[in-house]
């Protein structure tokens, strides 16, 4: 199992969520990045869908997560998240491998919480920054 988690939402330490205390807690800063993907507001949090279009990025931070507590961790972040660990249908979330891109130009294969609901009217947050639209909000 990949120890590398790619969050671009409330999970980030920049929020000050109880949640991204626990996760920064368990696992290693390796840096910022980005996945080829939509993000969406899908209430006061954010939700990403994968993206066919190259230009498409989501901003956010990569984290390595002690190998010892992968499953440990995984498992508490899979109930924050509302990500069935089947996979279901009815899941907010689904935990999925993805390509990150780093600053520093490198690639790694991480987990991301990608959005399992309809985006049909929500807003898209062009900018792929969920920090940024959320700072510009306040």
């Amino acid at each position: 199992m990949s120890s590398y988690l790619f969050v671009y939402g409330t999970l980030q330490t920049a929020l000050n969520t109880e949640m991204a205390a626990y996760l920064a807690a368990h696992a290693s800063f390796m840096g910022k990045g980005t996945i080829q993907a939509q993000l969406y507001k899908v209430s006061w949090f954010p939700g990403v869908v994968l993206s066919p279009v190259i230009t498409d990025r989501v901003y956010g931070t990569l984290f390595q997560i002690e190998s010892a507590a992968v499953t440990a961790v995984f498992d508490v972040l899979d109930a924050y998240e509302g990500a069935d660990a089947q996979h279901s249908q009815d899941s907010l979330f689904i935990r999925k491998l993805v390509t990150v891109s780093t600053l520093s130009k490198q690639q790694h294969t991480a987990w991301v919480y990608l959005y399992n609901g309809p985006i049909v009217g929500l807003e898209r947050i062009l900018s792929g920054d969920f920090l940024a639209h959320t700072s510009s909000q306040n």
